[in-house]
């Protein structure tokens, strides 16, 4: 998965899946991780993955991850790092059109710079 920011020259890249559900409802790659742990936490996508694959298998998907990184990096977009994207930015509130969890809660560095729609409100 690879998200680039509209209002920042950020990028994202992670890894992630494509699920398609019995009863015909789909869950597609996203910039927010969806795969939650037992303790109902968001999951690292590559140490989820890691719980599946080995880290054999796993070393086209890095090097491809790479390799995005560097055409990115040719636009002069800033790859974050995943644990940068989850610190909090606690001047920043939810307002209205913005979707968060708890909108008493700071932004975070994902939410802010990577907008899954923009209201026209």
């Amino acid at each position: 998965m690879v998200g680039i920011s509209i209002l920042a020259p950020f990028a994202v890249i992670d890894f992630d899946e494509l699920e398609v559900f019995e009863g015909g409802g789909r869950s597609e790659p996203d910039v927010e991780p969806h795969v939650l742990g037992l303790d109902w936490k968001k999951r690292d996508m590559e140490e989820h993955y890691l719980e599946v694959f080995s880290d054999e298998e796993m070393a086209p998907l890095r090097k491809l991850r790479l390799e995005i990184a560097g055409i990115l990096k040719q636009f002069n977009l800033t790859v974050l790092a995943g644990k940068d994207l989850d610190r909090p930015v606690p001047w920043l509130r939810a307002g209205a059109g913005v979707s968060v969890q708890n909108a008493l809660d700071p932004i975070t560095v994902r939410q802010a710079f990577f907008v899954k729609g923009i209201s026209e409100d």
